[in-house]
């Protein structure tokens, strides 16, 4: 395995544990820090643009309901903006296995 490759998976595995065992890194996100974001509608094209990540990647969120959708407007989301906000944390935790990380913290909170 290449060495970025087997440090991404290690990464990946050491946070999952982590998470499982309900020690989280210090750098682990809280839902409560995006608090003021609340009931604040964004378009997908929006959070891609202000985020920095992949349209495609904020709506599949969406459509897996780690997102709440607040509306439709002309055909386009509009999305709660706290819930993308934490979700682009966790993701930014580990880039290169990010949706793995969102995956494994929702498994683990349900």
């Amino acid at each position: 395995m290449e060495k970025k490759r087997f440090d991404n998976y290690l990464a990946g595995a050491i946070l999952k544990k982590m998470i499982s065992c309900g020690v989280y890194p210090l750098t682990m996100p809280n839902r409560s820090q995006f608090n003021h974001l609340e009931g604040v509608g964004i378009h997908v094209a929006a959070a891609a643009r202000k985020y920095n990540l992949p349209q495609p990647t904020i709506s599949r969120w969406a459509k897996n309901g780690y997102i709440r959708i607040l509306g439709t407007e002309k055909n386009r989301l509009i999305l709660n903006e706290k819930d993308v906000a934490f979700l682009i944390a966790l993701y930014k935790l580990n880039p290169g296995s990010g949706v793995k990380t969102i995956k494994a913290y929702f498994q683990e909170t349900k």
